[in-house]
């Protein structure tokens, strides 16, 4: 199934692995593949991973910025809001020939969807479901099969940097529109109050300056907000000031560093450390990264299909 295009959202089947939230650090990420993942049960948690190809065909569409980029399967999870099921998605009436697009969601596995025309499901299910049953490695009896038409909404995005900068760049021209809207507002005000009592006026100015500081607390928890949603590994329960201003200062040096390739961020809780993974194509590139950051954080490297090296910075006792 290619990508499909509903409105403002593009929907893309993902590879889908299940897997320990733990193990999440030692899985090797493809280059050039975007990933994003979701929590589930059992301290569980489902990495949905676009193929480099993908995302090639994905940035051929044009504007493909200003658009939401979601996983097939982690729309059809929020639909039926169940799993250990066979989704059978009904294509719209009119379409020929009638067919259905099938995923088998089961409790350790997510299939890539599989199209097939209603005649061919009819005819093949049960190669298709045996073949589901060796997949799974379980003794299932009998599958249960649900149709539908899924929502096209998830929580789980694929975050591009180009998408990033684009709604920064649309959020930045609000902020403009509204502090311009505001500043005639208030200059309207101010000559309104000045005619009136001059205390009225003070006690305005007072409560502007308040309004104010809300406004830049609400930035400030808006741009950490951002930042955990676009590395989206900061652990949502201990973004402090700190771990954000050292998440987005590393972010920075490590983007000066040509062809370093950061991949993942995670604030652990447990030993209070801030760990970045960045892959490096070659060891002059991950020797400049150690001397960018060698009074400031423990260096590690690591070989897999390409060399990686963790950054991690020990916040203990900084609280």
């Amino acid at each position: 199934m290619p990508y499909r295009i509903f409105g403002k959202v593009i929907v893309v089947p993902a590879v889908c692995k299940i897997m320990p939230k733990e193990a999440k650090e030692k899985y090797p990420l493809t280059p050039g593949a975007v990933y994003a993942y979701e929590n589930i049960k059992k301290e569980k948690i489902i990495l949905y991973e676009i193929s480099p190809a993908q995302v090639r065909e994905i940035k051929e569409i044009e504007n493909w910025q200003r658009y939401k980029i979601l996983p097939y399967q982690s729309c059809i999870l929020h639909t039926i809001k169940r799993i250990n099921v066979i989704f059978l998605e009904e294509e719209k009436e009119g379409e020929e020939p009638a067919s259905y697009i099938i995923t088998v969601l089961w409790e350790n596995y997510i299939s890539s969807p599989v199209t097939q025309t209603k005649e061919q499901y009819d005819a093949q299910k049960e190669v298709l479901f045996s073949q589901f049953k060796n997949v799974i490695r379980q003794d299932i009896k009998e599958f249960e099969v649900i149709k539908g038409i899924p929502v096209w909404d998830t929580p789980v995005e694929f975050l591009f940097p180009e998408i990033v900068a684009y709604r920064q760049k649309q959020e930045q021209g609000k902020e403009i529109v509204i502090a311009k809207a505001l500043n005639t507002l208030l200059i309207i005000g101010g000559v309104f109050l000045f005619s009136s009592v001059f205390l009225g006026y003070q006690k305005v100015k007072k409560e502007h300056t308040e309004i104010t500081g809300k406004f830049g607390q609400i930035e400030q928890v808006r741009k950490e907000i951002e930042t955990s949603k676009y590395l989206e590994t900061i652990a949502e329960r201990d973004r402090t000031d700190r771990v954000v201003e050292l998440t987005q200062g590393t972010i920075e040096k490590i983007r000066q560093i040509p062809q370093a390739t950061l991949t993942q961020v995670e604030y652990k809780i447990d030993t209070n450390q801030l760990v970045f993974d960045v892959g490096v194509p070659n060891f002059p590139i991950y020797k400049r990264i150690k001397e960018t950051f060698k009074d400031q954080a423990q260096v590690n490297v690591s070989y897999a299909s390409q060399i990686t090296c963790k950054i991690i910075f020990n916040l203990a006792g900084e609280r």
